[in-house]
């Protein structure tokens, strides 16, 4: 059977970022929008929010600070990647005892790596992983604090400019296939690569 390490599920969103990297203001500048109307407005920060989910999906990164949650069936054998970047914190980890009730884990039976990219979470040294009901599913929740920070400027640049990047394109294009030109396409894909903790194949 193979280890959960490789299979664990998409991290979910849980907190999600207070606010965009990306301001309207900025986006209708670099769109080089020069009207004032509500409808526009809300077109662009549509976009905006919409090329942001992009860059951070594609990249496996997180921008403004946000929770994010791996839901497993049971702990792995040994230690998880933690497959987002960058991590602040591990919030907690909970998990479904043998009687099927949730519990807490404490924050001395397990040991973070937030610097690595992608990080980790092990038990501490000399401790297991609990047990969990066989056949429950989703017994361990694994809640993290992902992203550069809480303001847009803790964002790097070729993040916001790979937003704008596509913003600007479904702005104007209207495109609902978010389909966007070969010149366009090459640059975001080679700012995805810079940001992404992802080998290069």
């Amino acid at each position: 059977m193979r280890d959960l390490a490789f299979i664990y599920p998409t991290l979910s969103l849980s907190t999600p970022p207070a606010i965009e990297p990306v301001t309207v203001e900025e986006g209708l500048a670099f769109f080089q929008y020069e009207g004032t109307d509500a409808e526009s407005a809300a077109t662009a920060l549509s976009a905006l929010k919409t090329a942001r989910i992009k860059v951070e999906r594609d990249a496996a990164i997180a921008l403004i600070t946000q929770g994010r949650q791996i839901r497993l069936d049971s702990f792995p054998s040994c230690e998880l990647e933690l497959r987002i970047a960058p991590i602040q914190a591990v919030a907690s980890v909970q998990y479904r005892d043998g009687n099927n009730v949730l519990q807490t884990l404490a924050a001395d039976q397990y040991q973070a790596d937030t610097h690595s990219r992608p990080g980790r979470i092990a038990p501490a040294p000399g401790v297991c992983w609990p047990a969990t009901p066989c056949g429950v599913m989703n017994a361990v929740t694994i809640t993290l604090t992902v992203g550069y920070g809480p303001a847009a400027s803790d964002v790097p640049e070729d993040a916001k400019f790979a937003i704008k990047l596509l913003a600007r394109e479904w702005f104007w294009g209207r495109c609902a296939s978010g389909e966007v030109g070969e010149r366009i396409g090459s640059a975001y894909a080679s700012l995805i690569t810079g940001l992404s903790w992802r080998p290069q194949v």
